[in-house]
């Protein structure tokens, strides 16, 4: 597991600035390039006293994705769209995509995903769930946390849940944080553990949502007759 920590002081130096212009350079990098890769990271640091730091793009200006002592850990390499699922409305995707690159493919086939942040185009989607990133658009859709409804997570101890955050669950029994505990890791900037896969709600592009709802109404039909 050692060789898949990188602590050359070249590669380090390039995980080392935010957009805020703070500095500070870490121990060691990994590049986890599938979830099990990522679980060993995970299991080898904890046996090992290492701190982890998640890291995106390092667009933001608060320093929260960096670190001078430890592990960075960047899921860049794990950018795939799994599964765009057009019936259902959701869309499986790796955290290291750039959000204008998956908003471009939603797009080539009628939908979109609200959340607008000023650095879209060079913020991976694993980063704006970590801040829970918003834009212009959220005073009418709604930020970030509010378009998630899983994701996979990898725990301290190198463990994989399945983290669910349903919307409109009615909360009658406690805090509703405990009830939907995706909103506890939406904008937790990794404390809780580090974001491996999310699924969201995909949005029609508003000339599409009648075709879709047509669509919908000749399924609706057969079972109507019956």
């Amino acid at each position: 597991m050692v060789n898949k920590l990188i602590n050359d002081p070249g590669v380090l130096e390039g995980y080392s600035e935010d957009g805020g212009g703070t500095q500070l350079v870490p121990d060691y990098l990994a590049r986890p390039n599938s979830l099990e890769e990522l679980q060993e990271i995970v299991k080898y640091c904890a046996a090992e006293s290492i701190p982890i730091t998640p890291t995106g793009a390092r667009t933001c200006d608060t320093g929260s994705g960096l670190t001078d002592k430890g592990l960075i850990l960047s899921n860049e390499k794990r950018k795939k769209i799994l599964e765009i699922n057009e019936d259902q409305g959701f869309c499986d995707v790796e955290p290291g995509i750039y959000l204008y690159d998956l908003k471009q493919e939603l797009k080539s086939r009628g939908f979109f995903y609200p959340p607008d942040p000023s650095s879209e185009k060079i913020a991976t989607l694993g980063g704006t769930v970590a801040t829970n990133a918003a834009g212009a658009r959220s005073f009418k859709y709604g930020q970030t946390a509010d378009h998630v409804i899983g994701m996979e997570v990898v725990l301290a101890d190198g463990s994989k849940e399945w983290v669910a955050n349903y919307q409109g669950t009615k909360c009658t029994t406690g805090p509703a944080s405990l009830q939907q505990l995706g909103r506890l890791f939406v904008g937790s900037e990794g404390i809780f553990g580090v974001f491996s896969k999310f699924r969201f709600i995909q949005s029609l592009l508003k000339h599409l949502r009648f075709v879709y709802f047509l669509k919908l109404l000749k399924k609706c039909i057969p079972l109507i007759e019956i």
